[in-house]
Order: C-alpha cells, then structure tokens, then sequence
C-alpha cells in the first residue's frame, strides 16, 4: 500500500512512501529516494492513501505533483 503523510506538524509532511507493516495502531513506512532509504513510524491517522506510487527520484515530490496541477488548471 502507499500512503501520504498527512500531519502538517511531521517533518515528513507530504512525503510518499510503501507501508511496509502495520502493528498496534501505527503503520512501518519505508521512504527511498536518491541515496538514501529511511523506515519510520507513524500513527494511522497521520497517514492517508494514495493511489499513485512514490515518486521515482525524490519522496517529497508529491507537494510539487499538486503546485503543477494547480498551474496546469490556471493555465487553460
């Protein structure tokens, strides 16, 4: 499953990475990009699900998908 960090007050804020394991309440999840690989813990309700797959070369990329949409619409 791939999930979003949703919680405005975590440093991984709208970061996207696969949730490895789910255990009491709180979700394992593993964020990879550039030369780096971290796993870190989170509650359930600090994360939401996303239907597209981490971005390739950098977690954080999913604040950027929503500003080119957002010039995308503005633009036509």
């Amino acid at each position: 499953m791939i999930a979003i960090v949703k919680n405005p007050n975590n440093p991984f804020y709208m970061y996207t990475g696969i949730v490895q394991r789910i255990t009491d309440g709180k979700a394992g999840v593993i964020f990879e990009g550039g030369n780096w690989d971290k796993l870190v813990t989170f509650r359930l309700e600090e994360l939401e699900r996303r239907e597209k797959g981490p971005p390739g070369k950098n977690p954080r990329s999913a604040i950027i998908e929503a500003f080119y949409e957002t010039e995308s619409q503005s633009s036509s």
